[in-house]
């Protein structure tokens, strides 16, 4: 029997869970590890912005908008 806990790692959803969580009423819950990495992921985002790098989606808009500059304020 499944459990009623989706376990996010970053490496190992499947179909099967993806469906589970639609048709099921289970909790999500993100493991310590993909926790740490998200954090990492967004320490570098966060220094890229400070020193003004343009990065698609985030300091910048998308498809037609990517040559717009978000400002700071903004983002």
């Amino acid at each position: 029997m499944k459990s009623n806990k989706l376990k996010l790692t970053g490496s190992s959803l499947t179909i099967e869970d993806i469906y589970r969580f639609i048709n099921s009423d289970i909790k999500v819950e993100l493991d310590k590890s993909a926790i740490s990495r998200i954090k990492k992921s967004r320490a570098l985002v966060d220094k890229w912005v400070d020193e003004e790098k343009v990065i698609y989606g985030v300091t910048t808009g998308f498809g037609e908008f990517s040559n717009v500059s978000i400002s700071k304020g903004d983002m």
